[in-house]
């Protein structure tokens, strides 16, 4: 069983959900450079303010899709005996004899509140995220799905969330994964 995103995946996630602030802010930052280079280049020929400003939006488009290469087969895999989640920059593997499982709420304290180390992008969230609850987890966050697979191995937290994540839980469920007790860390919280 396993999850993987295709290149198209990292594309579309791009896009989808439509986050205008995200695209504001993103076009904001190309259309003042490239206002900022026709302006430097007004004394220069007509042709070479072109080229210019064309070469900076083939730059900018270039940018927007290959930053995509990175994230492509990001996912986990289950196994028999373990887990492998790789949601850059993190790949790591968890013993499913230590891992201790909960399906959570993406509003809940488990809630991501910081990116600390990764990628982010309206549809898709990948790396080292602070939480809400002040713990620190690894997170592969694709397409805003209603649940949310925390997994806690030793002292490191996981958080996996996709559509699909219920069919992941019950499937950990039956391989005999424990479940974990969230009111033991509700306790530390407060």
């Amino acid at each position: 069983m396993a999850y993987q995103l295709t290149y198209l995946d990292v594309l579309q996630a791009l896009f989808i959900p439509f986050n205008m602030s995200f695209w504001a802010l993103n076009m904001g930052i190309y259309i003042i450079i490239g206002f900022i280079l026709w302006r430097g280049t007004i004394s220069m020929k007509k042709w070479y303010r072109v080229m210019l400003v064309l070469a900076s939006v083939i730059i900018f488009l270039l940018a927007m899709f290959l930053v995509g290469v990175s994230n492509e087969g990001d996912g986990w895999q289950l196994s028999e005996q373990e887990i492998r989640i790789k949601a850059w920059p993190i790949e790591e593997t968890a013993d499913l004899k230590t891992v201790q499982i909960a399906l959570v709420s993406p509003w809940s304290e488990w809630q991501p509140t910081l990116r600390t180390n990764g990628y982010s992008v309206p549809g898709l969230s990948t790396g080292w995220f602070k939480l809400r609850n002040g713990k620190k987890a690894a997170i592969f966050y694709h397409q805003n799905p209603p649940d949310m697979l925390l997994l806690k191995s030793g002292d490191t937290y996981y958080i996996l969330a996709h559509p699909g994540v219920r069919e992941l839980y019950m499937k950990l469920l039956q391989q005999g994964v424990k479940k974990y007790d969230l009111s033991i860390s509700q306790v530390a919280f407060r």
